[in-house]
């Protein structure tokens, strides 16, 4: 998701295209809690964006 078409408020992320919201630390959607969300290690390097994708948590 870009990252101007979101907002975070109280470990809550919004993505202001759908509307939906996320509780970060549990990595659960709210809006449809059907939907997983998956958390991963990112590094920013200038305007790169590095992410660390494993299969173990």
């Amino acid at each position: 998701m870009p990252l101007e078409i979101k907002k975070v408020e109280n470990g809550i992320l919004t993505c202001l295209y759908h509307e939906f919201k996320y509780r970060l630390a549990k990595e659960q959607c709210l809006t449809a809690l059907e939907i997983s969300l998956e958390a991963y290690s990112v590094k920013q390097y200038g305007y790169r964006v590095l992410v660390q994708v494993s299969s173990e948590k």
